[in-house]
Protein backbone atom coordinates (compact mmCIF):
# COMPACT_ATOMS: atom_id res chain seq x y z
CA UNK A 1 0.00 0.00 0.00
CA UNK A 2 2.26 2.50 0.89
CA UNK A 3 4.88 1.64 -1.70
CA UNK A 4 2.00 1.67 -4.50
CA UNK A 5 1.77 5.52 -2.73
CA UNK A 6 5.37 6.04 -3.42
CA UNK A 7 5.62 4.92 -6.58
CA UNK A 8 2.49 7.13 -8.43
CA UNK A 9 4.22 9.75 -6.52
CA UNK A 10 7.57 9.88 -7.49
CA UNK A 11 6.48 11.59 -10.95
CA UNK A 12 5.80 15.28 -8.11
CA UNK A 13 9.66 15.04 -5.75
CA UNK A 14 8.11 16.82 -3.00
CA UNK A 15 4.77 14.64 -2.82
CA UNK A 16 7.60 11.89 -2.71
CA UNK A 17 9.83 13.38 -0.37
CA UNK A 18 6.56 14.02 2.15
CA UNK A 19 5.42 10.08 1.45
CA UNK A 20 9.26 9.05 2.51
CA UNK A 21 9.23 11.25 5.79
CA UNK A 22 5.39 9.97 7.04
CA UNK A 23 7.04 6.20 5.90
CA UNK A 24 10.03 6.97 8.17
CA UNK A 25 8.20 8.66 11.24
CA UNK A 26 6.02 5.53 10.71
CA UNK A 27 8.76 3.10 11.29
CA UNK A 28 10.64 5.13 13.50
CA UNK A 29 7.50 5.23 15.65
CA UNK A 30 7.14 1.59 15.47
CA UNK A 31 10.58 0.73 16.60
CA UNK A 32 9.80 3.56 19.93
CA UNK A 33 6.79 1.47 20.38
CA UNK A 34 8.62 -2.10 20.25
CA UNK A 35 11.32 -0.46 22.49
CA UNK A 36 9.07 0.43 25.03
CA UNK A 37 7.64 -3.39 24.87
CA UNK A 38 4.02 -2.44 23.60
CA UNK A 39 3.55 -5.12 20.71
CA UNK A 40 2.04 -3.33 17.71
CA UNK A 41 0.88 -5.36 14.89
CA UNK A 42 0.77 -3.16 11.86
CA UNK A 43 -3.28 -2.25 11.31
CA UNK A 44 -4.89 -2.44 8.23
CA UNK A 45 -6.31 0.71 6.83
CA UNK A 46 -9.93 0.05 8.67
CA UNK A 47 -8.84 -1.08 11.90
CA UNK A 48 -6.23 1.54 12.49
CA UNK A 49 -7.82 3.64 15.46
CA UNK A 50 -8.34 0.03 16.63
CA UNK A 51 -4.81 -0.91 16.94
CA UNK A 52 -4.28 2.79 18.18
CA UNK A 53 -6.49 2.18 20.94
CA UNK A 54 -5.01 -1.04 21.58
CA UNK A 55 -2.00 -0.12 21.55
CA UNK A 56 -2.59 3.27 24.66
CA UNK A 57 -4.57 0.45 26.44
CA UNK A 58 -1.55 -1.56 26.34
CA UNK A 59 0.67 1.19 27.28
CA UNK A 60 -2.58 2.31 30.29
CA UNK A 61 -1.80 -1.73 31.67
CA UNK A 62 1.80 -1.34 31.50
CA UNK A 63 2.02 2.43 33.28
CA UNK A 64 -0.77 0.72 35.76
CA UNK A 65 1.31 -2.03 36.50
CA UNK A 66 4.54 -0.22 36.90
CA UNK A 67 2.74 2.36 39.36
CA UNK A 68 1.36 -0.44 41.28
CA UNK A 69 4.99 -2.17 41.52
CA UNK A 70 6.22 0.95 42.88
CA UNK A 71 3.36 1.43 45.31
CA UNK A 72 4.68 -2.20 46.58
CA UNK A 73 2.91 -4.75 44.11
CA UNK A 74 -0.60 -5.39 44.51
CA UNK A 75 -3.07 -5.12 47.50
CA UNK A 76 -3.19 -7.40 49.95
CA UNK A 77 -7.42 -7.39 49.24
CA UNK A 78 -6.19 -8.28 45.51
CA UNK A 79 -3.56 -11.06 46.24
CA UNK A 80 -6.22 -13.02 48.55
CA UNK A 81 -8.78 -12.33 45.20
CA UNK A 82 -6.71 -13.82 42.76
CA UNK A 83 -5.54 -16.78 44.73
CA UNK A 84 -8.95 -17.71 45.38
CA UNK A 85 -9.93 -17.43 41.83
CA UNK A 86 -7.16 -19.57 41.66
CA UNK A 87 -8.51 -22.04 43.84
CA UNK A 88 -11.94 -22.02 42.31
CA UNK A 89 -10.01 -23.05 38.72
CA UNK A 90 -8.25 -25.53 40.10
CA UNK A 91 -11.11 -26.95 41.89
CA UNK A 92 -13.08 -26.62 38.77
CA UNK A 93 -10.77 -28.46 36.07
CA UNK A 94 -9.64 -31.19 38.84
CA UNK A 95 -10.58 -34.82 37.85
CA UNK A 96 -12.78 -36.57 39.93
CA UNK A 97 -9.70 -38.57 41.16
CA UNK A 98 -8.10 -34.90 42.61
CA UNK A 99 -11.81 -34.39 43.91
CA UNK A 100 -12.26 -37.59 45.78
CA UNK A 101 -8.39 -37.13 47.09
CA UNK A 102 -9.56 -33.85 48.43
CA UNK A 103 -12.64 -35.14 49.72
CA UNK A 104 -10.77 -37.99 51.96
CA UNK A 105 -8.33 -35.44 52.72
CA UNK A 106 -11.15 -33.26 54.20
CA UNK A 107 -12.63 -35.99 55.56
CA UNK A 108 -8.78 -37.16 57.99
CA UNK A 109 -8.79 -33.80 58.81
CA UNK A 110 -12.66 -33.82 60.10
CA UNK A 111 -12.12 -36.89 62.24
CA UNK A 112 -8.38 -35.61 63.67
CA UNK A 113 -10.04 -32.51 64.82
CA UNK A 114 -12.91 -34.58 66.61
CA UNK A 115 -10.39 -37.05 67.51
CA UNK A 116 -8.13 -34.25 69.39
CA UNK A 117 -11.35 -32.25 70.75
CA UNK A 118 -11.85 -32.40 74.44
CA UNK A 119 -15.22 -33.33 76.05
CA UNK A 120 -16.28 -29.54 76.19
CA UNK A 121 -16.03 -28.93 72.37
CA UNK A 122 -17.64 -32.17 71.67
CA UNK A 123 -20.57 -30.74 73.81
CA UNK A 124 -20.04 -27.44 72.07
CA UNK A 125 -20.20 -28.85 68.92
CA UNK A 126 -23.20 -30.76 69.35
CA UNK A 127 -25.14 -27.84 70.57
CA UNK A 128 -24.24 -25.62 68.04
CA UNK A 129 -25.56 -28.76 65.50
CA UNK A 130 -28.45 -29.42 67.56
CA UNK A 131 -29.19 -25.58 68.03
CA UNK A 132 -28.86 -25.36 64.23
CA UNK A 133 -31.25 -28.10 63.56
CA UNK A 134 -33.84 -26.29 65.79
CA UNK A 135 -33.39 -23.05 63.77
CA UNK A 136 -34.03 -24.47 60.86
CA UNK A 137 -37.33 -26.41 61.95
CA UNK A 138 -38.65 -22.93 63.06
CA UNK A 139 -37.78 -21.21 60.23
CA UNK A 140 -39.63 -24.01 58.48
CA UNK A 141 -42.57 -24.28 60.19
CA UNK A 142 -42.67 -20.54 60.52
CA UNK A 143 -42.67 -21.18 56.81
CA UNK A 144 -45.39 -23.28 56.38
CA UNK A 145 -47.80 -21.58 58.67
CA UNK A 146 -47.54 -18.30 56.69
CA UNK A 147 -47.89 -20.27 53.84
CA UNK A 148 -51.26 -21.84 55.12
CA UNK A 149 -52.27 -18.25 56.58
CA UNK A 150 -51.80 -16.50 53.21
CA UNK A 151 -54.20 -19.61 51.66
CA UNK A 152 -56.57 -19.52 53.85
CA UNK A 153 -56.73 -15.66 53.66
CA UNK A 154 -57.19 -16.59 49.32
CA UNK A 155 -59.96 -18.91 49.69
CA UNK A 156 -61.61 -16.64 52.35
CA UNK A 157 -61.32 -13.98 49.61
CA UNK A 158 -62.22 -15.87 46.61
CA UNK A 159 -65.33 -16.90 48.81
CA UNK A 160 -66.70 -13.16 49.09
CA UNK A 161 -65.99 -12.28 45.39
CA UNK A 162 -68.53 -15.20 44.64
CA UNK A 163 -70.72 -14.38 47.47
CA UNK A 164 -70.88 -10.70 46.29
CA UNK A 165 -70.68 -11.79 42.57
CA UNK A 166 -73.54 -13.99 43.22
CA UNK A 167 -75.58 -10.84 45.06
CA UNK A 168 -75.58 -8.93 42.55
CA UNK A 169 -76.51 -11.44 39.45
CA UNK A 170 -79.48 -12.10 41.83
CA UNK A 171 -80.07 -8.34 42.10
CA UNK A 172 -79.79 -7.78 38.37
CA UNK A 173 -82.20 -10.79 37.72
CA UNK A 174 -84.87 -9.62 39.86
CA UNK A 175 -84.62 -5.64 38.46
CA UNK A 176 -85.12 -7.48 35.39
CA UNK A 177 -87.88 -9.36 36.15
CA UNK A 178 -89.39 -6.39 38.36
CA UNK A 179 -88.69 -4.24 34.83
Amino acid sequence: LQQGKTADASADPETARRARRAEQQRLRRQRQREARGVEITRPSSTSATEAHRRARRAEQARLRRQRQREMGGPTEQQRLEAHAAAERLRYQTASEEDKQRRREADAAAKRLIRQTESKEDKQRRREANKAAMKRRRNENLAYRQAEAEMKRKRRAEEALLRQASYQSGMLLLREMQGG
